[in-house]
C-alpha cells in the first residue's frame, strides 16, 4: 500500500497531466493547488491559486484556499487582507470568519480574535477551542475554565482534557490540574499539555529529572510549543548546564515573548561567563519592554564587572523604579557596593560569577520569573494543512461551474 507522501505525489502528477491538456481549467488548478498544500509545497500551491485568480479574480474557492496556504506559511497579515476583502464583498461564511480569527490569533491580537470566535462559537468545535485559547492568553482564566466545560462536551477526549489541565495549573488549582494531567497521561503518554503540567509541577518541587522526562516527552511528540522549550531551558539552567540552556531557549520563536526570552538568555550568558553577550541580550530585552527590571538588574551586574560604575548605578536606579523589592535588585546592589572595595578586578569577576551560580536566591528568582510570565506565552505554530479536500471544492463551486468542467475531477474523487 503506498504511503501518504507517494499518494500525494501520484495525485499531483495526475492532475499536472490533466492541466497540461486544459491549462485554464479553474477546477483542476484549484484541486492541484490543494494537493500541493497537502504535500507541504506552499510555493506551488500559491502559484496555482494565483493562476486561478488571474482567470477569475472573484473565484471564492481560490481566494479561500489561498488564504489557508498563507496561514500555513505564517503570512498572517496577507491572509487577513485577503479575507477582509472577501468579507467586504459580502462573502462572510463561517469558514472565512474562522480563518480571519486564526490570522488575528497568530498575530497575538487576542481580543479581536476573541470577538470573532465568540460570534461563531455555536458553529464547529474549533471555534470554542480558539475562544478558550484567546481568553487564556488574556489571563481571563476563570472565564476560560468555565467555557472549557462547554468545549469538553463538544470535543471530549484527552486533547481537550490535557489543555484544561494546563488552564487549571495556570489558574492556581495545582492539585486539580495535576490529577487531571496524570489521568490524561495514563491514556495518552505524549499529550503535550498534560506533560507541561507535570513537568512544571516537577520544576516547582525541584525534581529536575522528572521535569526533564515530562518535557522531553512533550518535545518528542513533535510539539514546538514554546513553553516546553522554555521550561527545558530553565531546568538546564538550574542544573548549571548553561550552554545547553542557551541553545534550547535560543531556538524558541522570539515573537512568543521577546522580553522574557532575551532576559533569560542574558542571565544564562552572564552565568556562562559571557558578559558581552549577556549585555547584548539585556539591552534587547529592554528595547522590547523597558519595564523589565530583571534585565536592568542583570545589566547592572554586567556594567559592574566592566567597571562602568555610573552606568551600573543608572541601571540600578531604573530597576528600583520598576520594582524595589526584586531579588535581582538586591543581588545587583550587593555586587555594586562590593566592587568599589576590590583592587583585583579579575578575582572580583570570578567571585561574582561564582556567587551568582551558587545563589539560591537568584535561581529561585529566575525560576519564579519564568514560571509566572510563561503563562501568557502562546503556541504560535498554526495548522500547516488547513485546506479543502477535492470533494469540498466541487461542492463549493457547483453553483458557478458547469458540470462538464467538473467531470474529470469527479472521476478522481
Amino acid at each position: 500500500m503506498p504511503n501518504k507522501k507517494n499518494h500525494h505525489k501520484n495525485h499531483i502528477l495526475r492532475y499536472e497531466q490533466y492541466l497540461s491538456e486544459d491549462p485554464d481549467n479553474i477546477v483542476l488548478l484549484t484541486t492541484l493547488g490543494d494537493l500541493y498544500h497537502q504535500a507541504g509545497d506552499l510555493q506551488q500551491a500559491v502559484h496555482c491559486f494565483k493562476q486561478c485568480l488571474a482567470l477569475e479574480n472573484d473565484n471564492l474557492v481560490a481566494n479561500i484556499c489561498l488564504a489557508k496556504v498563507l496561514i500555513s506559511g505564517h503570512r498572517f497579515h496577507l491572509a487577513e487582507s485577503l479575507l477582509r476583502k472577501l468579507i467586504n464583498n459580502s462573502q462572510n461564511s463561517e469558514s472565512i470568519q474562522h480563518d480571519l480569527g486564526l490570522c488575528l490569533y497568530y498575530q497575538q491580537r487576542w481580543s479581536e480574535a476573541e470577538a470573532i470566535f465568540d460570534r461563531i462559537r455555536h458553529i464547529g468545535k474549533d471555534n470554542i477551542k480558539y475562544l478558550v485559547y484567546c481568553l487564556h492568553h488574556q489571563q481571563q482564566l476563570g472565564k476560560a475554565i468555565a467555557l472549557s466545560k462547554e468545549w469538553l462536551k463538544l470535543s471530549p477526549g484527552d486533547a481537550t482534557e490535557g489543555y484544561i489541565s494546563l488552564l487549571e495549573m495556570d489558574y492556581g488549582s495545582l492539585i486539580v490540574a495535576q490529577n487531571r494531567a496524570r489521568k490524561v497521561l495514563s491514556q495518552s503518554p505524549t499529550n503535550i499539555h498534560a506533560n507541561l503540567v507535570c513537568g512544571l509541577n516537577a520544576i516547582l518541587h525541584q525534581k529536575w529529572q522528572q521535569a526533564r522526562l515530562h518535557l522531553n516527552q512533550a518535545s518528542y511528540s513533535g510539539s514546538k510549543h514554546p513553553r516546553v522549550f522554555l521550561y527545558l531551558g530553565l531546568v538546564n539552567m538550574l542544573e548549571r548546564n548553561y550552554a545547553s540552556s542557551i541553545d534550547i531557549i535560543r531556538h524558541i520563536n522570539p515573537n512568543c515573548a521577546k522580553a522574557l526570552l532575551f532576559t533569560l538568555l542574558g542571565w544564562c550568558q552572564l552565568l556562562n561567563n559571557k558578559s558581552l553577550l549577556a549585555e547584548e541580550y539585556f539591552k534587547r530585552a529592554i528595547a522590547t519592554d523597558n519595564g523589565q527590571e530583571s534585565a536592568y538588574s542583570g545589566l547592572c551586574i554586567v556594567y559592574t564587572l566592566q567597571q562602568l560604575y555610573s552606568e551600573a548605578k543608572e541601571c540600578l536606579r531604573k530597576s528600583n523604579a520598576i520594582d524595589d523589592q526584586s531579588a535581582a535588585i538586591t543581588i545587583a546592589t550587593q555586587f555594586l557596593a562590593q566592587a568599589s572595595q576590590q583592587n583585583n578586578t579579575l578575582f572580583f569577576e570570578r567571585s561574582v560569577l561564582e556567587s551568582l551560580r551558587e545563589s539560591p536566591q537568584l535561581m529561585n528568582y529566575l525560576k519564579d520569573k519564568v514560571v509566572t510570565n510563561a503563562m501568557a506565552i502562546a503556541d504560535l505554530s498554526p495548522p500547516k494543512k488547513k485546506q479543502h479536500m477535492a470533494s469540498d471544492i466541487i461542492m463549493l463551486m457547483s453553483q458557478s461551474t458547469a458540470k462538464s468542467v467538473t467531470e474529470p475531477l469527479a472521476q478522481e474523487t
